[in-house]
């Protein structure tokens, strides 16, 4: 014998719920419409005997509303996914529900000696005999796990697949790059590099600095993935958070995780603070997370604790201030008064005196030079906020630019070392390459040979002074030659 029991309370969930009946081995589906039970549909197990179509018989179950019977004439047309539409014969039906008073009158309709009461949501039937099935809700989550499993180490096997595939391609990447770099110090020059990254450590810029940042987080976390999906394949199929993998990334044998392991563990003591402090907060009754004692008090509090602390000092400020204008008569400024208000008047002010002077310097540079002259924040007399400001940025996309100067050139140098029809002219890239260049260079090539034609045909013959000066000057260079000569063969004589 073996139960089978309803995972969900029909009478409460008013959705579409499964409930084992007995039916010539057929599970059937009730759907709860607020006032009544309706067979829905009926799921075929395999080697369930098919039934000639003409075997149609009623079927007979309680309803909710007055525990009145209803009919389903001509029975039920069943509906296999894994294979073709069958009509079964549904022979007994079971009405289930948690209403006692309902409970109490379920019965099987044709009564069947294999089903025994039905009490709550569990039934007992006798799983050895032909034609009935046993549907536990555990073997469908054990199913459904184990879906999930196999589907998740399939994943974590590709996933180290690919791994293995890219980590072996930047491997034989940076170890060219190294040989590239020792030959061109044993040569006394400087390797060409394409990557920001790759560039002199005193010549990197502020590109390459986020380059090599990014690269070694993104480097870290893939090997965290990497470590994380072996450890899934090893487990089949067992899911495994990034802040339980720990790995010795240096070699010291210290055990460390990774950064979404870091990530994670903040999240997760974020939210693992967050809801202990509501737990004291609650058990405490306690009103205002604020209230709590610090050690116990969680993110919440401190930052209630942080806008009230906040929201204090203004009040303060501002009720000194009424105090100090009351005893003056006079209007005071929050600027006069120790505060957070004071403080934002203060840079305020600032802000709008630089600019002052800016305006003032701009309309006396148009008085003595007569045209209209803009003045940078930066070049003010008094620089404010957006002067340094404007001076930060100056200064950051001047260096970015000596930068990509550099970088630049060093790939125009990296082309023409690697050019492949000048180290491999029968490859695949040497032939396209010199094919291409051909093509290019074709009409230009011809461009100059027609240009040159044009002169010659434009030429004409010297003239007597042009043919007198030209021979002069043949002589000349003859006799300049013969006098070196005569002085390296006196000079080899002494």
């Amino acid at each position: 014998m073996e139960t089978a029991k309803v995972r969900h309370n029909i009478q409460q969930s008013k959705n579409i719920r499964f409930c084992l009946l007995k039916a010539s081995g057929i599970l059937l589906c009730l759907c709860w419409n607020d006032e009544r039970f309706a067979l829905v549909n009926a799921f075929l197990p395999y080697n369930s005997p098919t039934l000639p179509i003409e075997n149609k018989v009623d079927v007979k179950f309680y309803g909710a509303k007055r525990r009145s019977r209803s009919v389903f004439n001509n029975g039920m047309l069943i509906n296999y996914s894994n294979g073709p539409l069958h009509n079964r014969q549904v022979q007994h039906a079971l009405c289930m529900t948690d209403d006692d008073e309902l409970s109490k009158s379920s019965e099987t309709i044709l009564n069947d000696s294999s089903f025994e009461k039905a009490q709550g949501r569990e039934i007992t039937i006798d799983s050895s005999k032909p034609g009935e099935m046993v549907a536990t809700d555990k073997g469908v989550r054990q199913r459904k796990r184990d879906s999930a499993k196999n589907l998740l180490k399939r994943l974590a096997n590709l996933s180290l697949m690919d791994y293995d595939w890219r980590s072996n391609a930047l491997r034989e990447k940076e170890a060219d790059r190294q040989y590239e770099e020792s030959i061109a110090r044993l040569t006394g020059s400087e390797a060409p590099y394409i990557r920001p990254m790759d560039a002199h450590e005193d010549k990197r810029g502020p590109l390459g600095m986020i380059e090599k940042f990014t690269l070694e987080w993104f480097t870290e976390v893939i090997e965290e993935e990497a470590e994380r999906a072996r450890r899934i394949s090893e487990s089949d199929g067992e899911l495994v958070r990034p802040m339980d993998v720990t790995q010795d990334e240096d070699g010291t044998g210290e055990m460390r995780i990774g950064p979404l392991g870091e990530l994670e563990r903040a999240a997760n003591n974020f939210i693992e603070s967050i809801i202990n402090s509501e737990i004291v907060r609650t058990t405490q009754k306690v009103l205002r997370p604020k209230d709590l004692d610090p050690s116990e008090r969680g993110p919440l509090g401190d930052a209630e604790a942080q806008a009230m602390s906040l929201l204090t000092e203004i009040a303060e400020s501002e009720r000194i201030r009424g105090d100090m204008g009351r005893r003056r008569k006079s209007l005071v400024r929050p600027i006069d008064v120790v505060g957070p208000l004071g403080e934002v008047e203060l840079a305020v002010s600032r802000l709008v005196q630089s600019e002052q002077k800016r305006f003032a310097q701009a309309e006396k540079a148009m008085e003595e030079s007569g045209k209209y002259t803009i003045v940078r924040p930066m070049d003010a007399i008094m620089p404010g906020p957006l002067g340094t400001v404007e001076k930060d940025v100056s200064e950051a996309c001047e260096k970015i630019r000596n930068e990509e100067i550099r970088r630049l050139e060093n790939m125009k140098r990296a082309l023409e070392d690697n050019r492949p029809m000048e180290n491999d002219k029968n490859s695949f890239l040497g032939l396209a390459e010199t094919i291409v260049v051909g093509i290019v260079r074709a009409p230009i090539m011809l461009a100059s040979v027609i240009s040159r034609v044009r002169e010659l045909m434009k030429s004409e013959t010297l003239d007597e002074k042009d043919r007198e000066l030209l021979e002069r000057t043949e002589k000349a260079i003859e006799t300049f030659i013969m006098e070196d000569a005569d002085d390296i063969n006196s000079s080899d004589e002494i």
